[in-house]
């Protein structure tokens, strides 16, 4: 559903940003990363949601919000403090997708209402 919502609309619920995509996106940037490894939430990473993935490098992109997002941070959080979720400590590479330049691609969603 938010697939197909964010394919009209640049932002969740009106024209500009709001606390509804402020708390989507710190749910989004850290999808790929650990819950979609750890909790098998779906098959599917927000990198294959061409307009979830769209909406996420439009905020990442707003000025000094990619300097609140530690990638190292949130692997080692979820992949080596939360010891009951990864006994092993194996702590993934992250992926390219999540990579800050990755991030930073062109997203074409300011013509979006």
């Amino acid at each position: 559903m938010i697939e197909d919502h964010l394919g009209s609309s640049r932002y969740l619920c009106e024209d500009k940003l709001t606390l509804a995509d402020v708390c989507l996106f710190t749910t989004l940037i850290r999808f790929d990363l650990a819950y979609n490894v750890l909790f098998k939430c779906t098959k599917k990473k927000i990198v294959e949601y061409p307009n979830i993935h769209g909406y996420m490098r439009d905020i990442y992109q707003i000025p000094e919000v990619a300097d609140t997002c530690n990638f190292g941070a949130i692997v080692h959080g979820y992949f080596r403090i939360l010891f009951p979720l990864n006994p092993g400590a194996i702590q993934p590479i992250i992926p390219s997708a999540c990579e800050h330049q990755a991030l930073l691609k062109p997203h074409n969603r300011a013509s979006l209402p």
